[in-house]
């Protein structure tokens, strides 16, 4: 009983470092990922010397495509384990029912995808158009971005595009809106 007991502690502890380094969406540098794997084969090694099971395939995407991600892209796990899935699941339906009153399916649908794109990308919030009550009227403008903001979103930009493509883009433009 004292082994089993021992046994099933050093699993949760190996797992537990594991799961607070990677099931996050915060970036990662790349020095941690060294650390991230060492931790993942401590816990592969303790799981095959200890449990009956097989290998199944949630292990096997930890050990052998894990941290290839988390190198690749530069972040925690977060929004693409199971957690994220249900946050995304739970939004979209919250967002369903704010559009309940709407009878065109298009309005419907571009209104949760400005939404839920909104809510993803926070940066896009200087994007959209603010109402401006003047009078009896309330008008829409669009805010301007503030420089530094603008440029760091563009070299942000740059840099993912890059990551993507495999190659450097340099003719990347950026409007800024006046309003």
């Amino acid at each position: 009983m004292q082994s089993k007991l021992k046994k099933h502690f050093s699993t949760q502890t190996l797992y537990h470092k594991i799961h607070k380094a990677i099931s996050h969406s915060r970036p990662i540098e790349r020095h941690e990922i060294n650390s991230i794997q060492q931790n993942i084969d401590e816990y592969m090694k303790f799981y095959r010397n200890n449990a009956n099971h097989n290998i199944f395939p949630k292990l096997h995407f930890l050990e052998h495509h894990c941290t290839q991600w988390i190198d690749r892209w530069g972040f925690g796990m977060g929004m693409h384990g199971e957690q994220g899935v249900e946050l995304v699941h739970s939004s979209i339906k919250k967002l369903e029912h704010q559009t309940l009153g709407m009878w065109r399916a298009e309005d419907k649908l571009k209104v949760m995808m400005k939404s839920h794109l909104t809510q993803v990308c926070p940066t896009l919030h200087y994007l959209l158009p603010s109402a401006v009550k003047r009078g009896n009227k309330v008008t829409v403008g669009l805010q301007k971005w503030p420089t530094s903001f603008y440029y760091l979103y563009k070299a942000s930009l740059s840099s993912r595009l890059t990551q993507a493509y495999g190659k450097k883009l340099t003719n990347i433009k950026l409007i800024e809106l006046n309003s």
